[in-house]
């Protein structure tokens, strides 16, 4: 693995610099959205470094672009990972692309970072061919910012602007043209945290149906709500 021009700080994830459970949940939501990538014309929206873009292209997709706002990660990307379906380029999510280019995108860990964020959701779905897939991952906002009472209030992460429950962001994606039921809610947890929390059916069903992954596993006898949620979000007819 070739050296990342920026010194790591946290903002992003970069293999090898993030730690061994971080690094584990990161590398399975790209495998769990492998599953969709097979033949498909998909782009990795604000890819970070390239790694879950690169994992895309191995999974079979027809063709792979990994953009970022960031030209560090973006130079990283094309120099660590080079495959003929897989080009990297410089973008923003709020902006970037042509209308229906796309059978499915791939935004993790992002929507958390964006203050415009309703126009980067409005983005992701002009991009998107009808019943083309949107699959999005955020961290809960009740362990990410347990001290925070509104949703408007400022995240403990100081690199994010806007944090969402899962109910916040199903109303946000419903807003811009996406739709999704209970069975595409998918949820990852890492550690023991609040245990005397109300779970609600809908996280129950969460924590039931977490990835698919050795490294990633929840206790299903322990009372726990997903430290992150991804949602798999179909682009609705316009």
């Amino acid at each position: 693995m070739q050296q990342h021009g920026r010194a790591f700080t946290g903002e992003f994830f970069v293999p090898g610099c993030s730690g061994k459970w971080s690094e584990a949940l990161h590398y399975a939501r790209y495998r769990f959205a492998s599953q969709y990538a097979k033949g498909k014309s998909v782009l990795d929206i604000a890819c970070g470094v390239g790694y879950g873009s690169h994992q895309l292209a191995l999974a079979g997709a027809s063709s792979v672009v990994g953009v970022d706002i960031l030209a560090d990660n973006v130079s990283f990307a094309q120099r660590s990972y080079r495959l003929q379906n897989l080009h990297f380029v410089q973008g923003d999510i709020t902006s970037f692309g042509e209308d229906q280019s796309y059978d499915l995108i791939v935004c993790f860990e992002t929507i958390e970072h964006v203050a415009q964020y309703n126009r980067a959701l409005h983005n992701c779905r002009r991009l998107l061919r009808n019943k083309g897939c949107l699959i999005i991952s955020s961290p809960d906002r009740r362990l990410s910012s347990p001290r925070n009472l509104l949703a408007t209030d400022r995240p403990e992460n100081p690199f994010h602007v806007r944090e969402f429950t899962l109910s916040e962001l199903l109303l946000a994606l419903e807003a811009n043209g996406f739709s999704a039921d209970e069975t595409r809610y998918f949820g990852q947890a890492y550690q023991p945290v609040f245990s005397s929390m109300i779970i609600t059916k809908a996280f129950r069903k969460l924590i039931v149906r977490p990835f698919a992954s050795k490294e990633v596993k929840l206790n299903r006898h322990r009372r726990l709500l997903p430290n992150y949620f991804t949602v798999v979000a179909e682009a609705q007819g316009e």
